[in-house]
């Protein structure tokens, strides 16, 4: 279960024909069919076979018309009208009513711009509450801490669960004190609530007529902002690029900061801090009006009035049928005169122009959401006064802008692993657009700075320019950080990850792994960085990781599957490991090119030069020579190629077991005796000047060689069935190779020497990508089910030597892997020797690919192990 990727991306997928809206619908319609989801309490109504029928239409009319939302599955709120339904708005008094003669004009709208409307969700009954309980059908719970059951908000509770949960990709709600915004804010999403009269609400059942808007929940700001062009009636248009550092922001002060819990607060003031390092000018400002509001709505307000006249007559004979909790809020309006309401109407044209006058000078006025982050639904069903007391919490900074007749958006801003907290960024009346700008500035910093990720908030569709910007800032008060933040600080396992997949991307836009004016080329180092990529996208679900792998592999792969700067005949195994990403991308888009590009490599291999007893050479430039290296090179590749292409003719175990034979061969013939480590090189002719002239090996136990050969058993052994012959071997090498590698962890760092089994030598040192790679292949070993469950223990121990000792953060919020040793090309040249002080001597670097890379992968696998726990093996 993931939130759907920015609707950008899915446009363009589907617009190039990668994915269909059927194939979008059927994952949706499966996501809310799930028998122990939350469907059943997302959607009131969903009718399988004409949302089938709309999406194949769609699919049939894409790039025959243009429309901005062609073939994307979207959920509207069921206070919604729809054609041939009943609109119940989450009441049983409603719910067999006569059904509809016509769609709503938003429906209208969304259908003409090429929606698929996936289903009606679920909400507070007729709208009157934020917290997103019902107890005719049911509380969707929040994605966050979905064990013990959290409120999804409301009133658009069903909205939000549609988008996290993955069963629709945008939903569509009505905010009428903040009914858009709060369940936005307590999932992690983006939610906009636009001024009132842009959007039409003919069609929609009321709460407020006087303070009802309807506008999108949806991944993004950029998403939102496409769906509000479409409700409005605008054409879209791209958000301008726009520049922090031109940016007023009035920090709202007053009640609206008051009893913010510890995880809202501390978001927040980290969130002010992140943009006045960025250069917006941050002013706490005071509205002198806005203890006005409370006052003004004393008797209920707006809201009470113009609810209670719309319900009199149908609470005549079904007061019985409504939500007591609900029902109780709507009979204040009878309370009310005609004197009160007019009162109230009055009091807020002098607020609104109060408003106007304070908050002129400034681009746009941030607070927080909601000073709570979501409590447990079973507290509020058993406590009127806690349900209460909750929704007054809820509703009290949202409703300000409602009530001001604004417009103002909410996106997350917490850490990851974290409850979802809502950064507001709010404007007066006709300021949409600019909201929307300023929004996505602040997201993408957010984004930058390892924020707001869950829902993929984060990803933000700004190009990868933005990602620059890298920053992070431990708050000690409104304005004001540190100078410095360690790595331990934000130590989060999923947020360092992004930290550093920022900082390679921004490092190397394009895969760019060479120096600047060197010329690129396919080989080792970009594959390394690229399987960072990869194992991060797999534990994250973040599609920009994706799309980067995409990018980099493009730059090399020709339209007709050809390879860029490859050279067929140096058959070096190095040039193998970028074929994984060629596999992942075929699987991921079908594109014909990149299983032909697979084939290339898979060639290689069938004519590799060989040893006489089978093994692999290193190189055309090496002959005889097999190194740990090299079975991370192509072994995995060489697994999963035979069983994507080869399961069902026989080939596919000529390759497993050609896989399999260079493991067995090393460790028959590498492995030392005394220690189960393994040499880094073995020469079967035993002809160079170097090796032992009794077993070939080389002379040195290598930490990063050892660290290759680790990874690639843990790699390519979920590609052997459990009947394989060779599936046991493996298992039983990766066994006795990790139980030396926990042996030779350093019992006081939790690290590696960079030469195994000399830890008191002169000279020797820890070295931090061998680390990463034990790291990684011991979790992952854990995880798969491969390995003793107490080697979890150790990877844990060694990540936290990691983060201590090599992930270093400067002042300005810059990411680096440091301690990462450089060039070591056994049996190149003659000085690479072998020899111990050979592998002591070479360069020691920040940010090397082979760093960056086996981080990625020790960080998105620590993440892996802890949402999947040990699987069965």
């Amino acid at each position: 279960m993931k939130t759907p990727a920015p609707i950008s991306l899915t446009l363009k997928r589907l617009a190039t024909g990668r994915i269909t809206s059927l194939s979008l619908v059927n994952e949706c319609l499966t996501a809310i069919a799930a028998p122990h989801g939350e469907g059943q309490r997302v959607f009131t109504r969903v009718v399988p076979d004409a949302v089938r029928t709309a999406a194949l239409d769609a699919d049939a009319a894409i790039n025959k018309k243009s429309v901005p939302l062609a073939g994307l599955p979207i959920s509207i709120k069921d206070l919604i009208d729809v054609a041939g339904q009943p609109t119940p708005a989450g009441s049983v008094v409603l719910a067999n009513s006569a059904p509809k003669i016509s769609d709503a004009v938003i429906v209208q709208r969304l259908r003409s711009a090429g929606a698929v409307i996936v289903g009606r969700t679920n909400m507070t009954e007729f709208a009157y509450s934020a917290l997103g309980i019902n107890p005719h059908y049911g509380t969707p719970r929040n994605l966050y801490d979905r064990a013990t059951g959290r409120i999804p908000g409301g009133s658009s509770s069903g909205a939000a669960i549609s988008v996290t949960d993955g069963m629709a990709h945008a939903a569509i709600g009505s905010d009428t004190g903040g009914s858009i915004r709060i369940p936005a804010a307590l999932c992690g999403l983006a939610g906009f609530k636009p001024t009132a009269r842009r959007v039409p609400i003919s069609g929609v059942l009321p709460l407020s007529p006087s303070l009802d808007s309807l506008g999108p929940i949806a991944p993004t700001v950029a998403c939102c902002a496409l769906l509000d062009s479409v409700l409005s009636g605008e054409e879209p248009q791209p958000l301008a690029a726009l520049d922090l550092t031109s940016l007023h922001l009035a920090v709202l002060q007053g009640f609206v900061l008051d009893g913010l819990e510890s995880p809202v607060s501390g978001a927040f003031a980290a969130t002010l801090a992140l943009l006045a390092s960025r250069g917006a000018r941050l002013i706490d400002v005071h509205f002198p009006s806005l203890n006005k509001i409370p006052e003004v709505n004393a008797k209920g307000g707006l809201i009470a009035a113009e609810s209670y006249a719309w319900h009199r007559h149908l609470l005549e004979n079904h007061s019985a049928e409504y939500d007591p909790r609900v029902l109780a809020r709507i009979l204040r309006g009878s309370e009310q005169s005609a004197a009160d309401y007019i009162e109230v109407l009055h009091a807020r044209q002098q607020i609104i122009a109060d408003a106007g006058l304070t908050f002129a000078e400034y681009d746009a006025i941030l607070l927080p959401t909601v000073p709570r982050i979501a409590p447990p639904i079973a507290e509020l069903e058993a406590s009127d006064q806690a349900y209460f007391d909750a929704n007054a919490a809820m509703l009290r900074n949202a409703s300000i802008f409602n009530f001001l007749d604004g417009c103002a958006l909410s996106v997350p801003c917490h850490l990851p692993g974290e409850a979802p907290v809502g950064l507001m960024i709010a404007g007066l009346a006709g300021q949409d657009k600019k909201i929307l700008r300023i929004g996505s500035a602040i997201e993408s910093a957010l984004a930058a700075a390892g924020r707001a990720v869950h829902g993929l908030a984060s990803t933000a569709v700004v190009c990868i320019a933005s990602l620059l910007m890298l920053g992070a800032f431990a708050p000690t008060a409104f304005g004001q950080q540190d100078s410095q933040q360690s790595a331990r600080q934000i130590e989060h396992q999923g947020s360092l990850c992004v930290r550093v997949a920022a900082a390679a991307i921004a490092r190397w836009p394009d895969g760019h792994i060479a120096p600047k004016n060197a010329s690129v080329s396919w080989g080792f180092e970009l594959g390394i960085v690229l399987a960072g990529f990869s194992a991060t996208f797999g534990a994250t679900g973040n599609q920009r990781y994706l799309d980067y792998i995409q990018h980099a592999v493009d730059r090399f792969v020709t339209p007709d599957g050809s390879l860029r700067t490859y050279d067929p005949h140096a058959y070096s195994l190095n040039d193998i490991l970028i074929g994984r990403q060629l596999l992942l991308l075929y699987k991921a888009t079908n594109e014909e090119k990149y299983r032909r590009a697979a084939d290339t490599l898979y060639q290689q291999l069938l004519t590799q030069p060989r040893t006489l007893s089978g093994g692999y050479w290193h190189a055309q430039a090496t002959p005889n020579l097999l190194l740990l290296d090299d079975e991370y090179m192509f072994a995995p590749f060489l697994a999963e190629y035979a069983v994507t292409f080869h399961s069902s003719n026989g080939v596919a175990e000529r390759d497993l077991a050609a896989a399999a034979s260079q493991f067995k061969l090393l460790d028959q013939h590498a492995r030392d005796p005394k220690t189960g480590l393994l040499y880094h090189g073995w020469d079967e002719s035993r002809t160079r000047p170097w090796v032992d002239k009794d077993t070939g090996d080389s002379a040195t136990l290598w930490a990063r060689g050892m660290g290759w050969y680790l990874m690639a058993l843990v790699d390519t052994l979920p590609n052997y069935p459990q009947t394989d012959p060779n599936r046991d071997a493996l298992l039983a090498i990766l066994q006795r190779t990790a139980a030396a590698v926990i042996r030779a962890q350093d019992p006081g760092s939790g690290l590696w020497y960079q030469v195994l089994g000399k830890p008191g030598l002169q000279g020797n040192y820890f070295e931090s990508s061998s680390a990463m790679m034990f790291t990684y292949a011991l979790a992952k070993g854990v995880r798969k089910g491969y390995l003793p469950s107490g080697y979890r223990a150790n990877a844990e121990r060694a990540w936290r030597a990691i983060v201590d000792r090599f992930v270093n953060v400067s002042s300005s919020g810059e990411v680096m892997i440091t301690g990462t040793v450089t060039r070591v090309s056994l049996g190149a040249s003659p000085e690479d020797d072998g020899a111990y002080n050979y592998y002591l001597h070479a360069p020691v670097v920040s940010d090397d690919p082979k760093g960056v890379g086996a981080f990625l992968l020790a960080a998105a696998e620590m993440i892996a192990g802890e949402k999947t726990g040990p699987q069965p093996r």
